[in-house]
């Protein structure tokens, strides 16, 4: 039968929200929607999103209030009304409405405290490889070392950094869901984590047009957010078909669904490519 009309009544929908926090944010964000009833179909033009919420964040002696951006479609917060400081602990509440004080979810989570991750790239263009139409092939090389202790997870993300007289861009190669981005101390080899890839980019018009470098953004999470982004990688990365086991998305949201979760992000860059 067609999935779209296998719909379960008797499962209602659930409150989820997400909030992802870091000393590094100017802007804190917080989605509130409810989820789809099991077996119905969804699509973007059935977001079932949340306007009226109230969703308060507390920590750090301040407490303040997200308010809701209708273009955007989601709540936004100044990073200065409540500071993210690192190995603090915050909590989120939501409530019914802004007039209304029931509280309907609420989650904790924790910054990991700041640290050197000493982390190094190795970068250099393919120049073995041909590159027509301003293509350009890069081998890259990334590692730091090991943290076995099982309170320490990290997400990276890597990709080509372009400048320009007239601009700067960044294009992110392994940021799609499901991507390899996550690890723990248990995928190092010989006390390292390592990480090493050769991808192709189209270049930004004349190669001699400004320079380019890689970048490598390093995050060291929570447990909470390695656990979610862990899991939505799996869910995305199972194979097709009926007879496959599902993955079930982490959540640490009391009263709903989703993650509340808190990072430390570092930066390194290579010398021009």
């Amino acid at each position: 039968f067609p999935y779209t009309t296998l719909f379960r009544s008797d499962f209602p929908p659930r409150l989820v929200v997400g909030c992802f926090i870091d000393p590094s944010y100017d802007t804190l964000t917080a989605s509130l929607s409810l989820s789809m009833p099991l077996y119905e179909a969804g699509n973007e033009d059935d977001f079932r999103g949340i306007s009226d919420g109230l969703i308060v964040l507390e920590g750090a002696g301040q407490v303040d209030t997200f308010l809701y951006d209708a273009l955007r479609r989601h709540y936004r917060l100044p990073a200065t009304a409540v500071p993210i400081l690192p190995d603090s602990t915050y909590s989120l509440k939501i409530y019914r409405s802004r007039s209304g004080s029931q509280l309907l979810a609420q989650a904790r989570c924790t910054v990991p405290p700041l640290r050197n991750p000493q982390l190094q790239i190795t970068a250099e263009r393919d120049s073995s490889a041909p590159t027509p139409f301003y293509r350009v092939f890069v081998n890259l090389d990334v590692r730091w070392p090991a943290q076995f202790s099982a309170e320490r997870y990290f997400r990276m993300l890597y990709g080509l950094k372009h400048q320009s007289a007239a601009d700067s861009a960044i294009s992110w190669i392994n940021d799609a869901p499901g991507k390899p981005q996550v690890f723990t101390g248990t995928d190092a080899a010989n006390g390292w984590i390592r990480v090493s890839d050769r991808f192709v980019y189209w270049g930004w018009g004349s190669p001699g047009n400004g320079t380019s470098r890689a970048i490598v953004c390093l995050q060291e999470t929570d447990v909470h957010s390695f656990r979610y982004l862990n899991a939505l990688n799996a869910q995305i990365n199972q194979p097709p078909g009926p007879f496959q086991e599902g993955v079930l998305l982490y959540s640490n949201i009391e009263g709903g669904l989703g993650c509340f979760g808190a990072s430390n992000t570092y930066y390194t860059e290579s010398p021009n490519l």
